[in-house]
C-alpha cells in the first residue's frame, strides 16, 4: 500500500492509500463535528441531524433518490455515520467511478438544499431511530446510560443521536448555522484506499472543494476529571435479558499506555477463548453475551465489560464480570495468554487492512482528529512491546474499584445495584 497526504491551501487534507490489485475504491469525507461540539440543550443531535440531511439534496442531485441511484447504478454503496467526535460520509464503488464518489460527496458537502420539507419529514424518521434503539435494542441503549456516569460535566456523556425535543423543534436556519460553524476545509479530511492515484484524487479534489474559504473553527473543550458520584444507572424495562455495562475512562488517542489497555482488553474480552466469555458464560452459564472493549478520543478513552444476563442471574453475572477485572490487576498475565492477545490484535488489525473501506475510515479518523497518520507496523511494534507488567499496572489504574460505574437496563434493577456498589466498596 502506498499512502500519501497533502494538505490544499485552503487547509483541506487530502489523504490516499493506492492498494496494488483494487478493483473498488473507497471514497469518505470526515469532518470533525459530533456529538461533543454540540450545545445539548439547543443542538442535541444537530450533526445526525445533518448527516441525514446532506443525503435529501444537492444543487446538482435535488433528491435522495437522484443521490442513491446514481450510485446504485454503477453497483456502488453509500452510507455515514456519526460520533462523538466526528461525522464520515462515504461511497464505495468500481474504481472506474471514482470521479462520481468525489463529485457527490463534495456536492453535498457544498451544496446541500435544506429543503424544509425533507427536515420536517426527517424529524420522525430520526424520532423513530432513536425510538427503537431506546425500546427495541437494550444492547445498544446501555450504551447511551454509561457516559454519564464518566463524564458528568463534558459533552461526552450526550446521547449522539440526540435529544427529542430539539429534534422535534430545531429550525432550519439553526442547522445551516451549525454545518456553516463545523464544515470548513480545516475542519475535513477527504480520504481514499483502493484503486486510485493520489494525483488524480487531489486535482479532483481541487477543482471541486479548494474553492471553499476557511474560517476558524470552535475548539473542544477537553474533558473534566470527576466522575460522577452516582455509581450505577438503571433503566427499567420489562425485558428478556438484562443488559449491563461495567465500565471505566481509559485512554486517549496515542497514549503510551493505550497499547497496554488494547491487550488488557483483549485478555478480558475479544473473542470465544477470552477470560469473560469462558468464565462468565462457558463455565458458569450466566450471559449469552459477554464482551469487553474500549474506545479512543482525542483527551480520553473508555473502557467496557458488556453483558446480556440472565435475568434470575443477573448479580451472579455482575460478581463474575469483577471477580475477572480483580484477577487481572492482582495476578500477572502468563506469557502465553499475552502473546496469543498480542497475535490477536495484530492479525485483526492486518485483516482489516485488506478492506478499502476501513483503510479509508481509518487513516482519515487519524489524520482528522490527530493530524497524523500513524504507520501500521508502528501499532503493531507497540503492542508486541507490550509486557505483563504493562497489563497489571494499567488494570490497576484503569479497573480500580473507585472508578468503575455500571448501567443496566432490567425490569427490576436495584437488586444489581446493591450488588455491584457493595462489591466495589
Amino acid at each position: 500500500m502506498k499512502t500519501e497526504i497533502t494538505t490544499l491551501p485552503n487547509k483541506l487534507k487530502i489523504v490516499t492509500c493506492e492498494m496494488p490489485g483494487a478493483r473498488s475504491v473507497s471514497v469518505s469525507i470526515l469532518v470533525a463535528a459530533g456529538g461533543r461540539t454540540e450545545d445539548f440543550d439547543t443542538q442535541g443531535g444537530a450533526s445526525h441531524f445533518l448527516e441525514h440531511i446532506l443525503f435529501k439534496g444537492t444543487k446538482n442531485w435535488p433528491t435522495a433518490q437522484q443521490i442513491s441511484g446514481d450510485i446504485d447504478a454503477v453497483g456502488g454503496l453509500n452510507n455515514a455515520y456519526t460520533s462523538n467526535d466526528m461525522t464520515s460520509f462515504y461511497i464505495k464503488l468500481p474504481k472506474a467511478h471514482l470521479g462520481l464518489a468525489l463529485d457527490i460527496l463534495a456536492d453535498m458537502i457544498m451544496n446541500p438544499l435544506f429543503d424544509a420539507e425533507e427536515i420536517d419529514r426527517e424529524r420522525g424518521v430520526i424520532i423513530e431511530e432513536i425510538n427503537w434503539r431506546r425500546h427495541d435494542d437494550p444492547m445498544q441503549f446501555v450504551e447511551v446510560l454509561l457516559p454519564p456516569l464518566l463524564w458528568p460535566d463534558d459533552p461526552l456523556k450526550q446521547d449522539v443521536g440526540g435529544k427529542d425535543e430539539v429534534i422535534r423543534s430545531i429550525e432550519r436556519q439553526t442547522i445551516i448555522d451549525y454545518k456553516e460553524t463545523f464544515y470548513q476545509p480545516g475542519n475535513m479530511v477527504v480520504s481514499v484506499a483502493g484503486g486510485a492515484k493520489h494525483e488524480e484524487v487531489v486535482a479532483q479534489v481541487k477543482g471541486l472543494m479548494g474553492g471553499l474559504k476557511a474560517k476558524a473553527v470552535p475548539k473542544i473543550v477537553p474533558v473534566r476529571d470527576r466522575l460522577s458520584k452516582d455509581r450505577t444507572a438503571i433503566y427499567t424495562k420489562p425485558t428478556a435479558q438484562a443488559h449491563f455495562l461495567i465500565g471505566s475512562r481509559a485512554y486517549p488517542y496515542l497514549h503510551k499506555d493505550d497499547p497496554a489497555c488494547g491487550v488488557l482488553t483483549t485478555i478480558l474480552g475479544q473473542g470465544m477463548s477470552s477470560r469473560l466469555f469462558l468464565n462468565v458464560r462457558e463455565r458458569k452459564g450466566l450471559a449469552y453475551s459477554v464482551n469487553a472493549s474500549r474506545h479512543n478520543y482525542v483527551d480520553t478513552g473508555i473502557f467496557e465489560v458488556y453483558a446480556g444476563a440472565n435475568i434470575e442471574k443477573t448479580d451472579e453475572a455482575i460478581m463474575a464480570v469483577l471477580e475477572e477485572l480483580e484477577r487481572i490487576r492482582l495476578e500477572p498475565v502468563p506469557a502465553d495468554e499475552l502473546q496469543k492477545a498480542k497475535n490477536k490484535i495484530r492479525g485483526g488489525l492486518q485483516m482489516s487492512l485488506e478492506s478499502n473501506g476501513n483503510v479509508a475510515d481509518r487513516f482519515g479518523t487519524q489524520l482528522l482528529l490527530l493530524g497524523k497518520i500513524r504507520d501500521v507496523d508502528e501499532t503493531i511494534e507497540l503492542v508486541d512491546a507490550v509486557t505483563a507488567d504493562d497489563v497489571q499496572r494499567v488494570a490497576a489504574d484503569i479497573l480500580a474499584p473507585k472508578k468503575l460505574r455500571m448501567a443496566i437496563i432490567a425490569s427490576d434493577g436495584s437488586s444489581a445495584k446493591l450488588k455491584f456498589e457493595e462489591l466495589i466498596g
